[in-house]
């Protein structure tokens, strides 16, 4: 957690793939994978990583809670992205009235 908390999250996701081989039981080691790739805006390996941990620990309240998060952030960028669109064509039917 020390590269997480420096930044580092390439070195990171590193440690925390290697903390999975050792114990790939602790749904905390995924969530934490998981946020490095967040972090670096990775949103679809985030979700691998999370899926994985769901897959071998599906009752994990922690896990399908993370899972919920990261489809909520998703969801939240997608419609974003589409009002920056409609934000967009605005100001270029602006531009071409002008």
């Amino acid at each position: 957690k020390c590269y997480f908390i420096e930044r580092n999250f390439e070195k990171a996701i590193y440690y925390f793939k290697k903390a999975l081989e050792l114990n790939p039981m602790d749904p905390n080691v995924y969530i934490d994978f998981a946020a490095g790739y967040e972090r670096l805006n990775s949103l679809e390996k985030a979700g691998l990583v999370l899926m994985d941990g769901i897959k071998l620990i599906p009752k994990s309240y922690e896990l399908n809670l993370a899972m919920a998060e990261l489809m909520q952030m998703v969801d939240q960028l997608q419609v974003e992205n589409e009002l920056l669109k409609l934000y967009i064509s605005w100001l270029e039917e602006r531009a071409r009235c002008a």
